[in-house]
């Protein structure tokens, strides 16, 4: 079979949405202190974007809630930036989730930090 050849391939930076154009989903560990904080970029036409910053505790091979925070943005720009006191001894993580209004759609996004441990 031959490989896809699209343009999207070619692409230096490969669009995996239709309606966000850039995510980022960053936690850094400072201490006992999780700094928290995402950024979520629509295309120019984006009008608006929902979205929850959900920070994860590991607990054996689950993750476990441990605190969300809820944004809304009428623009094409949601960012979070939060601080959130956590427990020596275990794997956090970050999920944001977000919906992007765009062209008369909604699309749902997501992204996932790096693992980060609380020592």
């Amino acid at each position: 079979p031959l490989a896809d050849t699209s343009s999207e391939v070619d692409s230096p930076i490969s669009l995996r949405w239709d309606n966000a154009r850039q995510i980022s989903c960053l936690l850094g560990i400072n201490g006992n202190t999780a700094e928290c904080t995402a950024t979520v970029i629509g295309v120019s036409e984006t009008t608006k974007i929902t979205g929850t910053l959900t920070l994860y505790r590991q607990s054996g091979t689950s993750w476990v809630k441990v605190k969300s925070w809820p944004g809304s943005a009428n623009s094409s720009v949601l960012r979070f930036s939060e601080e959130y006191s956590v427990t020596t001894g275990y794997n956090y993580k970050l999920i944001v989730t977000a919906s992007v209004y765009a062209n008369g759609s909604w699309e749902n996004v997501e992204k996932e930090s790096a693992v980060k441990y609380c020592g």
